[in-house]
This record gives C-alpha cells, structure tokens and sequence, in this order.
C-alpha cells in the first residue's frame, strides 16, 4: 500500500490548527468571567428596645379623715303659741256644728279642762255652718262668744252641712250654687271672713278637719269641703292652723268602725248607727287624738 503524500498531510495539519484555533477564540468570547463574589453583608447589630421611662413614684397618700356621724335629727320646736292672759292658764274656745254641740265636744272640752294651765269653753249649734246664715249667723255668733270668753285659742270644726248653695243672711242677695267655681270662691272667702272675726286681738285659730264619715253621699260633698278649708286655712299662715284627720279614722284605706279606747277593755264602736256622729267611746277616742295637738300649740 502506498504512503500518503507528505503535501497533503502537511495541509491537513494546517487545517486541523485553523480549526483549533476557531474553536479556541469562540470559546473565549462566549463564557463571562465569572461575577466577582458578592461582598458580605455587614452583620446587623441586634435591636436593644429602648428603656421603658421610669414610673413615678406612687403618690404620698394623707391619713384618711374619718367623718364624724352627723348629728340626730332635733325635732323642730312647736310653733310659737299664745300666751296666756288670765293668770297663766290658756283659755280655749271651741265652736262648731253638732260635732262641737254633741258627745265630741263634751269630751274635748272635759280632757281641755283637766289641764292645769287650761281652761275650756264651748258653743255648739247642730245643722249649721257657714253656708246659711239666714238659718244661724256663725259671723255674729263666733265674734260674740269671743267677745264673751276672751279666749287665746279658738277651735273650729263646722262644713259637713255646708255642701249646699250659699244664701246670704239678706235673703235678697243673690244665691251661689253648689257644685261651681263661684261656690268655692264664695265659700273661701266667707271661711277668711269668720276667721278674721274669730282672731281679731292676736288670738290663734285651729281648725279641725272634718273627719272620715261613712256615707259615701256625704263624703263626696266633704271632699270639696275641706280642700277648700285647707286651702284657706293655709293661706292664712301663723294666724290659723288646720289639724289634719284622716290619719285618726283610716287603716291603710279602710275606714276604721271601732278601735282600742282609753277606759274600755274590748275595741269600741267610733260611729253612731247614722255613720256620722261619734258614739261616747268614739267621742273620746277623737277627743284624745286631737288633744296633743292643741297641747303642742300652746306650748304646753
């Protein structure tokens, strides 16, 4: 076989570096350098939470002050009453309708006489009132029997006959009708008429409610008869004072028929069969409830 030729080997070999060569300087242009290494990031310092501030010091309390307990309740003094004039015993007047005239009466005038500093009188006159003086004149009466007795302390209790029409003692004058305005302004001022009359002189005046009857007809009448009292009284101011009574005759709302009375073993019947007049237990049983009152009144 024969060998090759030289020219053609030495050819071949000068292609094959060419080639080579290529192949090198590719190489170099394709691949980058690689990155140069990231530098380290710095370390980070650990966070240190700010010092919370400092708290105040708890504030010095004082000694705590024991508040002394208030003082009790002084009960006020009763009302400046009349002086006595006749050799220091209080004279009493008491007036009124059937409740004055009858067992009531009597029983509040012998309780008034056996006060030592106390001396009673009494003019009673059933069926009357300050509504008819035609009938009989309580404006003529009341100031004649002050007149009389001269008395420091007048007591009142009259109106259970006065829910009617008011009639002047001049038959002629015009008449009010019950059940009105003009009736309670009518019968107003005929009450601040007597009552002037009665405490001409500096005299105290003390009007006694009417009390709980049991006649319901009636005691529809006596409601508007004693707000106005009491209305008027009140107006009258240290001149007059109006004993309120409903607390004596009621429990709760009912209306007391009978109740313990001084002197009786057993509960006595208060009321007469007519519901309106007191039996004699009855009368004293009133008679001893309003007593402390007038007592108080007089400073005694």
């Amino acid at each position: 076989m024969r060998s090759p030729v030289p020219g053609l080997q030495t050819a071949a070999a000068g292609m094959m570096l060419t080639v080579l060569a290529g192949l090198s300087a590719c190489l170099t242009t394709t691949q980058a350098p690689p990155p140069p290494a990231a530098a380290a990031a710095p370390r980070a310092e650990p966070q240190v939470p700010p010092a919370a501030p400092a708290e105040p010091p708890p504030p010095v309390l004082a000694a705590a002050t024991v508040e002394p307990p208030p003082p009790p309740p002084v009960e006020p003094p009763p009302p400046a009453g009349p002086k006595p004039r006749k050799g220091g015993r209080f004279s009493v007047l008491i007036l009124g309708d059937s409740m004055a005239a009858t067992d009531f009466g009597q029983a509040l005038e012998a309780r008034l006489d056996k006060h030592p500093k106390v001396v009673a009188h009494r003019r009673g006159k059933s069926a009357t009132g300050l509504a008819r003086p035609d009938f009989f004149d309580w404006m003529s009466e009341g100031p004649a029997q002050v007149k009389k007795h001269d008395p420091d302390l007048v007591v009142v209790i009259m109106g259970g006959n006065d829910g009617q029409d008011l009639i002047a003692k001049d038959k002629k004058a015009r008449r009010v009708f019950w059940k009105t305005k003009a009736w309670e302004d009518a019968y107003r001022q005929r009450l601040l008429d007597f009552a002037a009359k009665v405490t001409a002189g500096g005299r105290k005046l003390v009007w006694l409610e009417l009390p709980a009857m049991d006649k319901p007809g009636l005691e529809a009448k006596l409601e508007t008869i004693r707000r106005v009292q009491k209305d008027t009284l009140t107006e009258l101011g240290a001149t007059a004072h109006h004993v309120d009574t409903a607390d004596f005759f009621y429990d709760g709302k009912r209306l007391l028929t009978q109740a313990k009375v001084d002197g009786y073993k057993a509960p006595q019947a208060l009321r007469q069969a007519d519901g309106i007049h007191f039996t004699v237990p009855g009368s004293r049983y009133f008679a001893n409830r309003v007593y402390p009152e007038l007592l108080r009144l007089m400073g005694l």
